[in-house]
């Protein structure tokens, strides 16, 4: 008779990834921005600079109090908007409070 012996098998446990509490989403990003002043870069090459009024799932924005200039020339205004002005999500590249 033969007996076979099973062999107790080692699981080798993966590394346990520990979050890292330094990163934020994206979201929470956004929301912290609101109300705030930021620069926004388009994909064209203009730039608005004002106070972020409002965000869409879509990247679309709403900016009060924003000033819109080319971004080799930030002293060179195109016009300034006292109320409120309207940026197409799909062509920002950049965006950062100021």
């Amino acid at each position: 008779m033969s007996t076979e012996v099973s062999k107790k098998e080692t699981v080798d446990e993966a590394p346990v990834e520990v979050p890292n509490t330094s990163l934020i989403s994206i979201s929470s990003f956004l929301k912290q921005l609101k109300g705030k002043k930021v620069l926004i870069k388009n994909i064209s090459g203009i730039c608005y600079k004002g106070t972020l009024e409002s965000i869409d799932a879509f990247m679309n924005i709403c900016l009060k109090d924003a000033v819109e200039y080319y971004m080799e020339d930030a002293d060179d205004i195109i016009a300034y908007y006292e109320n409120e002005v309207f940026v197409r999500g799909f062509g920002i590249i950049h965006m950062s409070e100021i």
